[in-house]
């Protein structure tokens, strides 16, 4: 049996997940008046939901929305996607309600996983792309935090990603990120390994540049359809 959020929110996160996508892959674009109408929706369905549900939640959803918001913008301001993504990204969030901290994350991770995957099939099928990998000590960020990383729970994956492409931004790091880096690997081998490993495999994926580029609005909309199913589990 459906539940009231997913009664409420589903059908409406999946006609404009649709209507996104069929406009991001004819114009390449999301329309701002579509996000805007996702808002519109989105405060109407919940003021409806939160006239039944306890305070302390509403303060928790404010509070995801303020992270996806602040990530999203962080990685356009890096050059990972564009302001639509941003814009899209943040309108999807207020739709849904994940269940505690380590899902807010979440979305960020599914689409991480399904631009792997779709990658993947675009050098299998195209074989159009180049190997273009740029080191930098920035790198290492991601080594040097991660004893912190555990407490992030299911969000732990796509932290290391946002410490990890922050880290690649950097031009200029002191160097005391380079020495901290021995203490940690002594003091806590496995989360630094660990770190390190997935680190190297971004690396290698964010390596690969390709012609032409893959609508993203699909993808982002099935990582917030997944945490909209799933978030409660």
């Amino acid at each position: 049996m459906l539940s009231a959020e997913l009664l409420l929110f589903l059908p409406v996160i999946v006609l404009f997940s649709i209507i996104a996508s069929y406009s991001d892959f004819k114009h390449k674009k999301i329309p701002n008046s579509l996000i805007l109408r996702m808002l519109g929706v989105s405060i109407i369905l919940n003021l409806v939901y939160f006239r039944k549900t306890q305070l302390g939640n509403l303060f928790f959803y404010l509070i995801f929305v303020l992270v996806s918001l602040l990530v999203a913008i962080g990685l356009w301001l890096l050059d990972f996607w564009k302001a639509g993504d941003v814009k899209f990204y943040f309108a999807l969030s207020t739709l849904v309600h994940p269940s505690n901290t380590s899902r807010f994350l979440l979305p960020l991770f599914a689409f991480l996983i399904l631009s792997f995957v779709i990658t993947l099939i675009e050098v299998i099928l195209t074989r159009k792309f180049k190997f273009e990998p740029k080191f930098s000590i920035g790198l290492i960020l991601p080594v040097v935090l991660a004893p912190f990383m555990e407490f992030l729970g299911a969000s732990a994956l796509p932290a290391v990603f946002l410490v990890y492409f922050i880290g690649t931004k950097i031009k200029k790091v002191l160097q005391i990120f380079a020495i901290l880096t021995i203490p940690v690997l002594i003091l806590y081998p496995q989360q630094a390994f660990s770190a390190l490993l997935v680190t190297f495999g971004f690396f290698l994926l964010m390596s690969l540049k390709f012609e032409g580029e893959t609508p993203s609005a699909p993808m982002l909309s099935a990582s917030f359809i997944y945490l909209l199913v799933f978030g409660k589990l």
